[in-house]
């Protein structure tokens, strides 16, 4: 049976160890399914307009560029 300790070490696991790979090209179904939602959520909200993001490129161009830099964050931190 999988405790609440063992369910937080896998789901952080999952986050430092596996969740970069959705965006970093090993898996490109996970990555537009991700685009996809992201896109949905940010035409609905007008994310790219909103003071604090005031991005002047589309939603799908938006997700590109963050899940870039993570991906780019992630790999410096492993090095």
């Amino acid at each position: 049976m999988l405790t609440d300790v063992i369910l937080l070490q896998i789901l952080a696991c999952v986050s430092d160890r596996c969740n970069v790979h959705c965006y970093d090209g090993d898996c490109p179904s996970c990555r537009a399914m991700s685009k996809r939602m992201f896109t949905i959520i940010c035409q609905q909200t007008g994310m790219t307009s909103l003071a604090h993001i005031q991005y002047t490129g589309t939603c799908p161009r938006l997700f590109n560029d963050l899940a870039d830099e993570y991906v780019a964050v992630k790999r410096r931190v492993a090095a």
